[in-house]
């Protein structure tokens, strides 16, 4: 007898004896892939100029025919030209035909297209196919995430939707790997191929159910539910939803021209037209039609060919982490920090334009690749993929197709304009003019109120939590949070030092060269791994006792008596005159770090609110990351001798600002002292704010585990801390042992030995600036995105970049690796980028959280001891492993 069905979700449906009928999805991501791959024709038509060279010369070349500037523009732009022509009629098409068949239609145009670029004998067959592809591509943008987000579940119909952009990127990706090898005929004949593929595999999905129910096929519409959702699955449900806001929208049914004067309506075109018009402005497809020309132009450390193909991994990876993220954490945190940091890139670009034209910019090579890398990561995990997405989530179904065509519209006329004229602007304004110019358009994007419309919480709560109170006339009393950042920000100085202290080996060349020369001194390879590894070894050392010491004098006394040990160590090292000093300083400095290490977080994670408390405990391996940027920023200026100086002072102003920092509340209560807590609490929260609450549950938090206060041997024994430990001692050990601090202390020798086509000082701020980048994206996500799933981001992308790293040194013993010098830099950014979103901070955050009050100093300090073990034992046998 069939289970009777008690119960349904749109997601699941459970039977009496609680059995779980989930909906198949395996056909769900099938037929998003293959809609997708009309977005990969679409990428691979929009990157087919990135290699034509200044003014299409590689075209001109190839073809045998001669290209003007002007003629060379028209080309560039005629395809985002076609794109706007497509919206309209696509989306009409549509309503009309089906969105399956109206993207099957147009493989006609686009094949068409690409056989005039690859037979063209003129100019205008190129604008012809150029015009034609554009068409088509624009087209899918309309006709793809519609298709994708009425065929999806509403659990993943975010991250489907992210297919097209993230496929995009793909095509733009595949262009610039064969630009390596081949020539633009050849590209242009492989490119004709891919929309034919996308036919034959499109040709057998179903339609989107959505478009049997607008148009009254109700049996059709539940065949196509369960193809996609499953034949055991009930999509009664979800159908029955569907019909009923068709229903009520037909039921209303008025032109579109009424439907503008509506409120809904109203926003929906807002958010649209302004997501893409901002995404258009900013300069993207400028940016990736002209990447070629304008790399070329910039000249810079690494070639156009290779600049692109770095940039495009970066941006398929931002993409990829972005379509598992989106649903998670929402399209408006997403957006923010994609216009802020596109916002910085530009103005950053356009920087070194400027320079170029005054100076001599050989030494800021690296800058040109930093800074598009820095806003093509921008644009991927926000205004790339997400305005595409939510196109089809603001409107309504009957308005749906015209109102996302003339979005798309929009769009398209905007980066027409843009692209058309970008290299006008050049002549005009200067190329810093230019990039100038699109940063302000971020910049005002950021402050105009449109991403307010986006994500609107509307729910009011009465009753209080830590982070706000409501009185009885409902009237909202914060929290005040500025001295928990001022106090954080003054711990994390000392991760600054200890930054500094960890990468001083950076640039000391192979085998310590830099440093015998400017110490003028001998160092053997033997002695030079000492002085790298020895300050893994002080860091082990410091990391039990600071955890007893901070018990007893408190968080704050435990990190002011580290300035001393600190200062001593640096000037060991700056007035050393023989190995044996450079051994002791390298110690004591590493004691210092290492012991940051541990009482850092716990200061922090004891001062801050529940929910800002994740972000604030990144501040730690933010300001890590920061340090050890500033020693490669320094390196590019300075001596190892005046580095030295400048980091000996970076600790006595970590003790002078954090002299004036309050001692934290948990200290005072677990030495019960509950009138000095209340006060603490009162300066960290503000006089009026109710500490009672907070302060109550971790008065009985600490009263508890004394009244069972065991030896921390015995705890050993409870379920709770063998978890604890398990936790802490896993993600320490794993995050050594892959092989971060060996990266971090011989940067400079590893490009030095690989070579490639960024020197290793370029190399190392490159690197630097990204992994702060990222690491400051993660003080935003971790708290709203949660820690599982940025580790597991973070340990599948470290792994492949370290795979890829290892290829390259492989292939460099057995063969010419001069067309593979843009290998390293790009695997070891990954690897940074990878380490800073998950493995970097999150572990030592979570020794603070995982870690009950009274264990958590002694806990804690052993799981930081085998961190430091673990990097003392990689960090000495990385030069011996290397050699062999």
């Amino acid at each position: 007898m069939a289970k009777k069905i008690v119960g349904y979700s749109q997601k699941k449906l459970v039977s009496q004896n609680g059995h779980v009928i989930k909906a198949k999805r395996i056909f769900q991501y099938i037929a998003s892939f293959s809609a997708s791959l009309g977005a990969l024709a679409a990428g691979m038509s929009v990157s087919w100029t990135s290699n034509a060279g200044i003014n299409g010369a590689n075209i001109a070349r190839v073809y045998n025919i001669s290209i003007a500037a002007e003629e060379f523009s028209w080309i560039g732009s005629l395809a985002a030209l076609g794109s706007a022509v497509s919206c309209v009629p696509i989306g009409i098409l549509a309503d009309i035909i089906g969105r399956k068949y109206s993207m099957l239609v147009l493989v006609i145009p686009f094949t068409i297209g690409w056989l005039c670029i690859i037979f063209a004998k003129s100019i205008a067959l190129f604008y012809v196919g150029r015009f034609l592809t554009g068409f088509s591509g624009g087209a899918f943008c309309v006709t793809g995430p519609m298709y994708t987000s009425e065929i999806a579940e509403s659990e993943i119909r975010g991250r489907l939707g992210l297919y097209y952009q993230l496929f995009l990127t793909v095509g733009s990706l595949t262009v610039k790997i064969l630009n390596l090898r081949v020539n633009m005929f050849e590209l242009s004949v492989i490119s004709g191929f891919v929309p034919i593929v996308f036919g034959i595999t499109f040709f057998f999905m179903p339609e989107s159910p959505v478009y049997y129910l607008i148009k009254g096929n109700e049996n059709a519409a539940r065949k196509s539910y369960i193809k996609f959702r499953g034949p055991h699955y009930d999509i009664e449900p979800e159908l029955s939803m569907q019909k009923r806001i068709i229903e009520e929208t037909n039921k209303h049914k008025v032109s579109f021209l009424t439907l503008l004067k509506t409120k809904a309506c109203k926003k929906a075109i807002l958010i649209s037209y302004g997501l893409m018009g901002f995404q258009q402005f900013s300069g993207i497809n400028a940016i990736t039609f002209y990447i070629g020309p304008i790399f070329e132009t910039a000249g810079g450390s690494v070639g156009p060919k290779e600049a692109a193909v770095i940039i495009s991994v970066i941006g398929i990876t931002m993409i990829f982490i972005s379509t598992l993220i989106v649903d998670r954490l929402g399209r408006k945190i997403l957006l923010t920090i994609s216009i802020i940091f596109m916002c910085l890139s530009l103005l950053a670009f356009g920087i070194y334009f400027y320079l170029m034209e005054k100076m001599n910019t050989s030494n800021l090579g690296w800058l040109p690749l930093l800074s598009v890398c820095s806003y093509i990561v921008s644009f991927a995990i926000g205004f790339g993929p997400i305005p595409w997405m939510m196109i089809s989530e603001v409107f309504s179904p009957e308005t749906k197709a015209i109102a996302g065509s003339s979005a798309c519209l929009l769009n398209w006329i905007v980066a027409f304009i843009v692209t058309k004229t970008f290299v006008n602007l050049n002549n005009t304004i200067h190329n810093y003019g230019t990039f100038w110019l699109f940063s302000f358009i971020c910049a005002i994007n950021e402050k105009i109120p449109l991403l307010k419309d986006i994500q609107r919480n509307m729910a009011e709560k009465i009753g209080y939590s830590k982070e706000t109170l409501v009185s009885q006339t409902e009237q909202t009393i914060k929290a005040k949070r500025f001295l928990q950042y001022i106090a954080s920000f003054s711990a994390s100085l000392g991760a600054l030092a200890a930054g500094m202290s960890v990468s001083w080996t950076s640039q000391a060349g192979i085998n310590g060269a830099n440093i015998a020369r400017v110490y003028n001194i001998s160092i053997t390879a033997e002695e030079f791994s000492w002085i790298g590894s020895l300050t893994a070894l002080g860091s082990a050392v410091s990391c039990i006792p600071i955890g007893i010491l901070a018990d007893i004098i408190g968080r704050k006394y435990s990190m002011l008596i580290l300035v001393i040990p600190f200062t001593i160590g640096w000037l060991c090292i700056i007035f050393a005159k023989s190995i044996a000093l450079f051994y002791v300083g390298r110690f004591l400095t590493g004691l210092s770090g290492g012991a940051f290490c541990v009482t850092g977080p716990m200061y922090t994670s004891e001062i801050a609110e529940s929910e800002i408390r994740g972000r604030l405990g990144l501040y730690y391996q933010l300001f890590l990351t920061v340090g050890i940027l500033t020693v490669s920023i320094l390196n590019l200026g300075v001596n190892m001798f005046e580095l030295s100086v400048i980091s000996g002072f970076v600790p006595i102003v970590f003790g002078i600002t954090f002299f004036f920092m309050p001692e934290t509340p948990v200290y005072y209560l677990i030495k019960g002292n509950e009138d000095a807590a209340r006060k603490s609490y009162i300066k960290f929260r503000g006089p009026h704010y109710d500490i009672e609450p907070e302060l109550s549950m971790q008065k009985r938090i600490i009263e508890e585990t004394n009244k069972h206060k065991v030896s921390f041997l015995t705890l050993l024994k409870t379920k709770a801390c063998k978890k604890a430990i398990l936790i802490s001692y896993g993600l320490m050990g794993f995050q050594q042992f892959s092989g971060v601090n060996a990266v971090a202390f011989y940067i400079g020798p590893i490009f030095e030995t690989a070579g490639g086509s960024v020197g290793p000082k370029e190399a190392a701020v490159v690197i630097g600036v990204i992994g702060i980048t990222m690491v400051f994206i993660s003080t935003l996500i971790v708290d709203r995105l949660g820690r599982k799933i940025l580790l597991t981001i973070s340990i599948i992308f470290m792994c492949l970049s370290l795979l890829a790293l290892g290829i390259y040194f492989y292939v460099m013993e057995k063969m010419n690796t001069s067309n593979l010098g843009w290998l390293p830099l790009l695997s070891v950014c990954s690897y940074i980028v990878s380490f800073a979103i998950g493995f970097g901070p999150i572990p030592w955050m979570m020794i603070s959280e995982v870690f009950s009050p009274e264990t958590r100093a002694i806990a804690g300090s052993s799981a930081c001891l085998l961190n430091w073990v673990v990097a003392f034992i990689v960090t000495k046998s990385f030069k011996r492993k290397a050699k062999h």
